[in-house]
């Protein structure tokens, strides 16, 4: 055989960068079985994260957006600490997004955030978000025909102005489509407005919502002169708004249920917390529940204090049994009327 020669090999190792892990990432990474991991110091080459290699591009990313475009069903995404400004849109089902402040309840002393600034929309089903901040005044989280979506554990102060027929809003939480078994809850839902702003937090209209749950929330607007702080107008299934907190002025209606149509099996109003936080101002908290007619409603165990004017319940068009139960009122100048 003929020789070659010498040859000469040459090898190159690279070394992937170290990912300091505070104690926040520890605690979520212990429960949270990550696949994609992003930050905004993220740049090129390879990431050990737990002592598990990543590479840039194929599972670590420097924004939310490019991970959710490389992600497939199943994939969980956790975001480190920093700002995050690209818009996003989830249209891949079974996908989640967890921050440093997975299970840290919104009103509770926080860790360094994964800050989401621009929109979000879900156009997917079975999508959780937890442990997030949603700021900035371009940010609102709006959903699709969707199913089995979670939002928990989130620091908002973001808001979009959004319009739904003539008027327009600065809403947080919107859907003009049918929506079925959402969940928020554990949050800190907020919107740095004042004077005549029309907040609306919560507001999905347009498509019918069956089977709702906003639960253990603090929600704050006392800043303006009107809004709703509920607002579903075609409804189905069951409801369920309990244990949250509404510092809130309403200007005529805090929730403002089942106006369109209303096929709610049960709907649970309990153990709520109104309050206009200043008993110089108060305000109103008028909870309004329409055409209930082959459900039953529940309203117990609801505290309001420093509010007035208007009704504390209106229930027009409603024929089903509306159970009105150990509510409390506190320094209110109330009427008890439908």
């Amino acid at each position: 055989a003929k020789n070659p020669g010498n040859i000469t090999y040459t090898a190159q190792w690279t070394t992937a960068t170290v990912v300091e892990l505070t104690e926040a990432d520890l605690n979520t990474l212990t429960y949270v079985p990550a696949t994609k991991f992003v930050s905004p110091n993220f740049t090129s080459g390879k990431y050990s994260i737990n002592n598990v290699e990543y590479e840039y591009g194929v599972n670590a990313f420097s924004s939310i957006s490019a991970a959710l475009a490389a992600s497939s069903s199943n994939d969980v995404i956790y975001a480190f600490a920093g700002t995050y400004s690209d818009a996003l849109t989830i249209s891949t089902s079974d996908i989640s997004i967890y921050g440093p402040n997975f299970n840290v309840d919104g009103t509770e002393t926080r860790n360094a955030e994964a800050v989401i600034s621009n929109a979000v929309t879900i156009n997917a089903s079975n999508v959780v978000i937890n442990g997030v901040k949603l700021t900035g005044t371009s940010t609102s989280v709006t959903f699709g025909n969707v199913s089995n979506i979670t939002i928990a554990n989130v620091y908002s102060d973001a808001y979009k102005s959004t319009t739904y027929g003539s008027n327009t809003y600065p809403i947080t939480f919107f859907s003009q489509s049918n929506v079925s078994d959402l969940v928020i809850k554990n949050s800190l839902i907020k919107a740095n407005l004042s004077g005549t702003a029309d907040y609306r937090p919560f507001y999905l209209n347009g498509g019918t919502v069956t089977n709702l749950i906003i639960a253990n929330n603090y929600v704050d607007n006392v800043d303006v002169t009107n809004g709703v702080a509920i607002g579903v107008y075609s409804t189905a299934g069951v409801f369920k708004i309990v244990n949250n907190t509404f510092n809130f002025q309403s200007g005529n209606n805090t929730f403002y249920l089942g106006y369109t149509s209303n096929k709610c099996t049960e709907i649970w109003i309990k153990d709520n917390y109104f309050t206009s936080d200043q008993a110089s101002t108060p305000k109103v908290a008028t909870i309004s529940v329409f055409n209930l007619t082959a459900g039953v409603a529940y309203l117990v165990g609801n505290t309001f204090e420093y509010c007035t004017g208007g009704n504390t319940f209106n229930f027009a068009g409603s024929t089903s049994a509306i159970n009105v139960k150990y509510n409390y009122f506190k320094d209110c100048t109330y009427k008890l009327t439908n």
